[in-house]
């Protein structure tokens, strides 16, 4: 499913949380670049306290994180927060995974070998279609 061109335009609160310096300065400086604001956590006790202070269009959430891994702050955070969209983000890319992500309170599943822009649309789909 394609976004409209109006969608793509849009910039949205992003809240991502990965471990991985890396991977977080490489897709902040990606998604900020497309005018999205963005925010990172480390964890998933991090991004609990994060979402209980700031509302975010969505949250992009690694899986495997030492402290709280992705899963268990997503259950957490859906306990207070049932709108916003939450989307697994691991570097495991089998497609099977995304029925039980879904299954934990996830919204979308990606994998961190996906392309960039792909990605974006994918996030804003998401986005739109939970806000309608």
């Amino acid at each position: 499913m394609q976004s409209s061109n109006d969608e793509l335009k849009k910039t949205y609160k992003l809240l991502l949380v990965d471990d991985s310096e890396l991977n977080t300065i490489l897709f902040s400086t990606a998604f900020e670049s497309h005018g999205h604001d963005v925010t990172t956590a480390e964890n998933g006790i991090k991004a609990i306290e994060k979402v209980k202070q700031e509302n975010f269009d969505a949250i992009i959430m690694d899986i495997e994180m030492p402290i709280m891994n992705g899963i268990e702050a997503t259950k957490i955070i859906r306990g207070f927060d049932q709108q916003t969209p939450i989307i697994a983000f691991s570097s495991n890319d089998d497609e099977t995974n995304e029925k039980k992500y879904i299954n934990y309170g996830f919204d979308g599943f990606f994998s961190k070998l996906v392309d960039v822009f792909q990605f974006e649309t994918s996030i804003i789909d998401i986005i739109s279609k939970k806000k309608n």
